[in-house]
């Protein structure tokens, strides 16, 4: 009897152990996702800093006019408010990243 017992308790604990590494395994798929997901929005932001750098670079040179210059801030801003909407739309399984 208690060699069956005993059996049962064992079967018991590996059942247990496979559930938690099944558990584990969920979590780091999920991770990995949540971690691609992130990956590629800050790829997209590193373009458009790089972006406004190269406005910055030309809007600080002294060969443009006032109104090229005007136009430059205006890409530069359009390209921040984008950064602004990555930002507020990235999510994750519906929470906010």
């Amino acid at each position: 009897m208690i060699l069956i017992n005993a059996g049962y308790i064992s079967c018991s604990l590996m059942e247990k152990r496979v559930s938690e590494k099944d558990v584990s395994f969920t979590q780091i798929a999920e991770a990995r996702s949540f971690l691609q997901r992130l990956e590629t929005h800050l790829q997209v932001i590193t373009e458009i800093v790089q972006k406004n750098r190269v406005l910055a670079i030309q809007s600080a040179h002294g060969i443009y006019a006032d109104e090229d210059r005007n136009q430059l801030d205006l890409q530069f801003q359009e390209l921040l408010k984008k950064i602004c909407r990555i930002r507020e739309s990235a999510n994750f399984k519906k929470e906010p990243c």
